[in-house]
């Protein structure tokens, strides 16, 4: 509950046994600089690319807004930044590997070029905890660029 994993090459997001702790994962993509502020946002998307899954079936993942800022380096099971109690948008994972999962944040991504909504990141966890699945990602730290999580947005000037 104490031990810090923001370096890690994986995303880990659920449950897989007993023995495992639950896991969650935050994420962090600066916009301010690139995205101008007067814009309609048409479309945004949080892809991650899925290499495992442990268990059967589906996990439904929800995309939470953070509501605190917190630290890649200081955030803990102890330590976590308190986030909306609503999902901004489910997906279902299911048991594969070496696919790429994504998740609408349109309305966040839109709250934040607006300046309505601080952007302090956003929690991927299981909506229904514990979870008895857990599914695994790539991060910022893995060693293949192409398998790093994308923020992909489409805006116009009005």
């Amino acid at each position: 509950p104490d031990s810090n994993y923001g370096y890690s090459s994986v995303i880990y997001t659920g449950y897989s046994s007993p023995t495992y702790p639950r896991y969650r994962a935050y994420l962090y993509f600066d916009v301010s600089s690139s995205i101008p502020s007067d814009v309609v946002i048409a479309s945004a998307e949080l892809k991650l690319h899925q290499y495992n899954f442990v268990g059967t079936g589906s996990l439904p993942i929800g995309l939470y807004q953070v509501n605190e800022d917190w630290a890649e380096s200081a955030i803990t099971w102890n330590k976590q930044p308190a986030s909306s109690s609503d999902a901004e948008y489910t997906r279902d994972v299911y048991d594969s590997s070496d696919t790429w999962r994504s998740w609408s944040i349109m309305d966040l991504m839109q709250g934040w070029v607006d300046g309505i909504i601080v952007n302090y990141g956003m929690l991927l966890k299981p909506v229904n905890e514990p979870a008895t699945n857990r599914a695994d990602f790539q991060s910022f730290d893995y060693s293949d660029d192409s398998y790093y999580p994308e923020l992909l947005i489409s805006y116009y000037i009005p």
